[in-house]
């Protein structure tokens, strides 16, 4: 048989286990969440084709741009298309510059981030939208 005090000495154990992995568990998530944003450093927005695959199925056809002190960057359309983008469609800025007390020019690693963002999310939302109005064009009528 166990003697009480064996008996006191394993269940403390036991005990101690379970706090150790009740307060290690979230830690070691907050860290990986730290880690996958000190890489993404955009929060949600890490996947742009499948989030504007997203949008478009939704029925949201709206573009990304970059606020900046000159006025909205939007990366990733030529020049034609970019100026039909600002006439036809919104643009959705993924900064706010007003919000924020940094601006996005002074730090490059987070523009890099946020040009290569828009730049893939903006092109795969243009191919969207031509691909539609191309089939629209083709479609039999009477």
């Amino acid at each position: 048989m166990i003697s009480q005090g064996l008996l006191r000495m394993r269940i403390s154990a036991l005990l101690a286990l379970c706090l150790v992995l009740v307060f290690a568990l979230p830690a070691a998530k907050a860290s990986a969440d730290e880690v996958k944003e000190s890489i993404g450093d955009l929060g949600k927005i890490n996947d742009p084709v499948q989030d504007a695959k997203q949008a478009y199925s939704n029925g949201i056809k709206e573009f990304v741009g970059i606020t900046l002190e000159k006025g909205v960057l939007i990366p990733g359309l030529k020049t034609a298309q970019e100026a039909r983008v600002r006439k036809s469609y919104i643009v959705r800025s993924l900064n706010h510059r007003w919000q924020s007390f940094t601006n996005i020019e002074d730090d490059p690693r987070r523009m890099y981030q946020l040009k290569r963002y828009a730049n893939r999310y903006n092109m795969m939302m243009m191919k969207l939208i031509e691909q539609n109005e191309l089939k629209k064009k083709r479609q039999y009528r009477y």
